[in-house]
Parts: structure tokens; sequence; C-alpha cells
């Protein structure tokens, strides 16, 4: 006996409405993650852009002056950085939290071995191969600094192992421009723009942590 005519077609409907629908689905699943990844990057730019503000907000600040005593709260309890140390990572790891970024620190053994935790030095910055989550390495050119990001360049010496600050944007007369902690005090300059500095300094973007980027992905 031959197959049903009528039973044949009805078949062919039914599994060509089932792959129709599976293909809206799938059209409707990449749309919301699009726009989930879309609401992601308007808040971690919107972010950007406050730790630019309150970097600016700390122009010609003593507080992480070499010579004072600075001290912050690490995941157990405050910890310190004394006179005599350099403050520029701890400047940057201060405004990121302040402007809302996400970024956790690592415990490391000081002088006398005690364990303390650290905001990455400015060398974990200044090395691309470091990883530090909730922020990527851009790539000069073709990407182009912005507002909030993190410059830094790796120059180890014996009580430094480079310098870091954060990026707040070109002024009137169009040179980038970054606030970062030096020995005496909170600057605003051309430092990691400068000719001397092609080549040499490693910018960095917020954009999110991973686990947030993946479970936006997964909505």
């Amino acid at each position: 006996m031959g197959e049903d005519p009528g039973r044949l077609a009805s078949l062919e409907t039914l599994v060509s409405e089932t792959l129709r629908g599976e293909r809206i689905k799938n059209v409707v699943q990449e749309a919301k993650r699009t726009a989930n990844l879309a609401s992601l990057s308007e808040v971690t730019a919107s972010t950007r852009a406050k730790i630019a503000a309150v970097a600016l907000g700390h122009r010609g600040s003593d507080d992480w002056e070499k010579g004072t005593i600075r001290v912050y709260e690490g995941p157990r309890g405050p910890e310190m950085y004394g006179s005599g140390d350099y403050k520029c990572n701890l400047f940057v790891y201060e405004m990121l939290k302040q402007g809302g970024a996400r970024i956790e620190m690592e415990l490391r053994e000081n002088a006398v071995g005690r364990q303390i935790a650290y905001p990455p030095l400015a060398g974990n910055w200044a090395s691309p191969d470091f990883v530090i989550p909730g922020f990527e390495v851009l790539k000069v050119p073709p990407d182009v600094p912005q507002p909030g990001d993190v410059a830094a360049i790796n120059n180890v010496s014996w009580s430094a192992s480079g310098h870091v600050g954060i990026v707040v944007g070109p002024p009137q007369s169009g040179a980038n421009m970054t606030v970062s902690a030096k020995a005496d005090g909170v600057v605003h300059n051309d430092w990691g723009f400068r000719d001397e500095d092609k080549g040499q300094v490693v910018y960095r973007r917020y954009v999110g942590w991973p686990e947030d980027r993946g479970a936006v992905a997964n909505h």
C-alpha cells in the first residue's frame, strides 16, 4: 500500500512549521543577546566616563604622595601603603573603584613576610600578558584610548615597577591627557601620550567581568 498523500502533506507541513518556529526562536534569542550586550556596553561606557571624572576631581591632591601614609580597604580589612612607597597603582585602583568598576586585589608577601592585599602593580598593568579580569588590552592603533581607560608603562627600578594612570581625554589643544599619582602628588598632564612614550604604553579598557558578559550572552 502506498502512503496517504494527505498524511504526507501534513507531516511536511508539521516539519516546516517546526523548523520555522526554531528559526524564529533563534532569531529572537540572538536579538535579546545583542540587546543585552549593548546594554552592558552602555553600562561599562558610563562607568569609564565616571572613572575619568573622579580622577580629574583629584588633580593637585597630595593624598597619594610618596611621603604620605595611605590606608585603604582590603578584602580582609584595612591595609596600608607606607611613607616612601610609590602609590600610582593605588591611586588607579581607588579611582576605578570610585567610578564603579569591579577590580580585585591579590595577596602578596611584603618585605617582612606578611601577606598583604595589593591592587595590581603598575608593571602588571603594563604587561599585556598579565590578566586583569574585567579589562581588555587595547591594540593601538587601530584602537584609540578613551577617557576612563588605564595607561601604564613598565619601568622596573628598585622601588617601582613602572607608572600607571587614568586617561581623561583630550583638552582643547587636542592632545590626550592622563591623571596619575607622582611622588609629589596627583598630576594632570600628557604623560602616556608623549613622543617618547610611543610603543611603550599599554592601554586597557574596562569591559566588565567575563562572567558578567557570559551571563548576558546566555540570556
